[in-house]
């Protein structure tokens, strides 16, 4: 609703003893613990990024398989959480993990994109798919020391590549 007439105070002013950051992370290297697996099972995923102030904070990596029309990604970050606390990764990279399901048909997962951002929220994306003139939009090709750029899935037997069908 309505903000109340006693409320006189309606702004707020930001002050921060740190330097600003108006730049967005710059993707070093992706490293993935395996390029090959048989479904169900995990691949570890870690990115190594720079960033001018706050640091890198988060990325999300996404693989696409045009056989099959699935993807497979994750999110990574910078901090996981113990005993309720936050805690920094040691190396100070992000970490995160692919999640193979049992059902995944068989196919080859090709890098799709790399999304990363700080800690100031500044956001970056990398796409093997860039066009020139994406630029303006925060989106720029794979840097070329990202090496690992498929994954090979191998079913477990019994994919399901079928859809489920409405009844009622």
């Amino acid at each position: 609703g309505p903000i109340p007439e006693a409320v006189t105070q309606r702004e707020i002013h930001v002050v921060s003893s740190d330097a600003p950051d108006g730049t967005p992370p710059v993707l070093i290297t992706m490293e993935l613990s395996s390029t090959a697996i048989t479904a169900p099972g995990t691949i570890e995923v870690t990115i190594e990024a720079t960033d001018d102030v706050s640091g890198a904070n988060w990325a999300h990596v996404s693989f696409w398989c045009e056989e099959t029309q699935k993807s497979i990604s994750c999110s990574l970050y910078a901090t996981y959480r113990k005993n309720g606390q936050t805690i920094p990764y040691e190396d100070g990279k992000l970490h995160g993990t692919i999640q193979i399901d049992q059902y995944l048909e068989s196919g080859t997962f090709k890098l799709s994109g790399i999304s990363l951002e700080d800690r100031a929220g500044n956001g970056i994306a990398y796409s093997m798919d860039w066009r020139p003139g994406w630029e303006a939009d925060g989106c720029y090709p794979l840097p070329d020391s990202i090496t690992q750029r498929e994954i090979f899935v191998t079913d477990s037997g019994t994919p399901d590549g079928t859809p489920p069908v409405l009844v009622n």
